[in-house]
């Protein structure tokens, strides 16, 4: 029996879904063990201490999910999520172990844009402003815009992020028009990507926001 095409969709937003969830309940259960600093400082916005390896929930979800349940955007995850390694780490080593400066967090986001750019080869080309748009038919120029860019949003992320869920909301918000507009050109590669990480977000999302118990 023809197996329906829709069904890998459903399952790409199924199970990213609920083992995002799962996860991050876990991880609020087992708060106490976790939290690994050992002046225990709550977060500048909330007066008691809640957990902040929802990062570490959300990229685990993501690496179980693209190589279980898709195999055709294994390869594009694979190298998304490698690129994003050096943020990833400032961020979780200031979550779980100590803080670090605002500098290396910044130099550790340049990382990872310089990675991306290097794996897949991507750089602004075009943003409709007349004179930049002669500027970025240099390469430099386009490489220099493309890192500012993917750096001050990876911090802009970061600074709205203990709020419940408004960093992870404007995450979804983002990949959903990213997705719709990968849908729309026929990227497969990139649209299922987005499904599979908005399944995963959302599952982290609910609890973010509904109950406050975890943040990014």
């Amino acid at each position: 029996m023809a197996i329906s095409p829709i069904i890998p969709y459903v399952t790409m937003v199924i199970f990213p879904f609920f083992i995002c969830f799962g996860l991050s309940l876990a991880i609020i259960f087992f708060n106490k063990k976790l939290i690994l600093k050992e002046n225990r400082q709550p977060h500048w916005i909330h007066k008691s201490i809640i957990p902040r390896h929802g990062g570490v929930v959300f990229l685990l979800s993501l690496v179980v999910c693209a190589f279980l349940f898709n195999p055709d955007y294994t390869r594009f995850g694979f190298w998304m999520l490698i690129s994003a390694i050096p943020m990833f780490l400032a961020g979780s080593f200031e979550d779980l172990v100590y803080p670090i400066s605002p500098k290396v967090r910044i130099i550790c986001s340049v990382l990872s844009g310089v990675s991306a750019l290097v794996l897949f080869e991507y750089q602004i080309t075009s943003l409709k402003v007349p004179g930049l748009d002669w500027l970025l038919t240099f390469s430099i120029f386009g490489i220099v815009i493309t890192l500012f860019a993917t750096t001050t949003l990876a911090q802009a992320y970061n600074l709205v992020d203990g709020l419940n869920g408004l960093s992870s909301g404007c995450g979804l918000i983002a990949l959903t028009f990213i997705f719709l507009l990968a849908f729309q050109n026929g990227d497969h590669e990139i649209y299922s990507f987005c499904l599979m990480t908005l399944s995963c977000l959302l599952g982290f999302w609910f609890l973010n926001f509904f109950s406050g118990r975890i943040f990014l």
